[in-house]
């Protein structure tokens, strides 16, 4: 899929997030394209750790519905509907994908953050430290390597 197109309609997105979150600051983190299908399409039970305050998830297309689930209840989303959820706080989940040997969906997950999120003030790799894979000192030595690393090769 192409991220240009889905960053491009990210920055249209900002002013429509910015006002449904009621967030004057909200910015762009990360957004990408996701086919399902076949027997492993799944979405378990989850809370984003990610960078995923705010997420609007966009239906591009589907053979047939299959409802997301927030904070217990369903949503039946169409071609061209969108649901806005706040990731990391409110858990959500697909139930059993719909018709595993023939059925397919489409989606882009466009998320969100504020401008004093780790993702912007520290970057996305810090990821590792959110979910508990380094320490933050190991991240930072790390880090100040990769811009050794820079300095030197140039």
């Amino acid at each position: 899929f192409n991220d240009d197109l889905i960053d491009k309609y990210c920055e249209r997105l900002i002013p429509i997030a910015r006002k449904h979150f009621n967030s004057k600051t909200l910015t762009p983190s990360y957004s990408l394209f996701a086919h399902y299908q076949g027997e492993n399409a799944s979405l378990p039970k989850h809370l984003d750790d990610n960078a995923c305050t705010y997420t609007i998830d966009l239906c591009l297309y589907q053979s047939e519905t299959w409802d997301i689930w927030v904070d217990e209840k369903p949503y039946t989303l169409q071609e061209g509907d969108a649901l806005a959820y706040y990731g990391n706080d409110q858990e959500h989940f697909r139930k059993n994908f719909p018709n595993p040997k023939h059925g397919y969906t489409g989606m882009v997950f466009f998320h969100f953050v504020e401008p004093e999120h780790w993702w912007i003030k520290k970057g996305p790799s810090y990821i590792d430290v959110i979910r508990g894979y380094l320490r933050e000192d190991q991240w930072e030595i790390e880090q100040n390597y990769k811009k050794y690393l820079k300095i030197k090769c140039k």
